[in-house]
């Protein structure tokens, strides 16, 4: 049975960004909660049992955070970190062959006014995903059946898809842009700073958060 993926007007501030860029087809909200199958549970753990937290560096361009991933044993993949992406997007469906990554549940993809498309979503399960001190045994992805997004023409460098909420729900995140540094934490293991940190009010929808 083939799910829909609705296009919708904004995608965080990767939505801002690309607005004009993309005009109508993209801005990508991914309201995947449509489809039935939105991962609940953060994949990512600390890749040392005993390690209380890791720290890599990420570039910026245009005011996007890219990261570098290896998927399945082979990378590094550049990847845009939005916490408006409730599952992870592959842009870049050459990837589907040279990961041999297994095309499932496909997902008819519509503009933000209703109307269909002729790009396809599809599920692919089972993607180990490691980031420096970081591991993803086996995280689904949505694979675009086309590089419509034209992410790595926006950034001005190779990017291959959007890394979303899934690091955010495994892990108590810092993001330290002057260092242009991801301090990712275990949960478990984390203590609250006394100062110097605020605290304000989130609403989550659909996976993603909402100030």
């Amino acid at each position: 049975m083939t799910g829909l993926v609705r296009l919708a007007g904004k995608l965080g501030a990767l939505g801002r960004a690309l607005r004009w860029r993309v005009a109508g087809l993209l801005g990508v909200l991914l309201l995947l909660g449509q489809a039935g199958w939105a991962q609940e549970a953060g994949p990512f753990r600390l890749a040392r049992p005993r390690a209380r937290r890791t720290t890599f560096k990420f570039d910026t361009q245009r005011n996007l955070i890219i990261v570098s991933a290896r998927l399945n044993g082979k990378g590094p993949y550049h990847f845009l970190l939005d916490t408006g992406v409730s599952t992870s997007l592959l842009t870049n469906p050459a990837l589907a062959d040279s990961l041999h990554l297994v095309r499932g549940e496909e997902l008819r993809v519509v503009g933000a006014g209703g109307e269909d498309t002729p790009l396809r979503a599809y599920r692919t399960d089972g993607v180990r995903v490691e980031l420096p001190g970081l591991v993803a045994p086996s995280m689904t992805w949505l694979l675009l059946s086309d590089d419509a997004l034209n992410l790595s023409g926006f950034a001005g460098t190779r990017i291959d898809g959007i890394l979303g909420t899934e690091l955010f729900r495994s892990l108590v995140v810092a993001i330290w842009p002057m260092r242009g540094q991801l301090v990712c934490h275990d949960p478990a293991r984390y203590r609250t700073p006394r100062h110097g940190w605020a605290s304000l009010p989130l609403t989550l929808y659909q996976g993603k958060a909402y100030l």
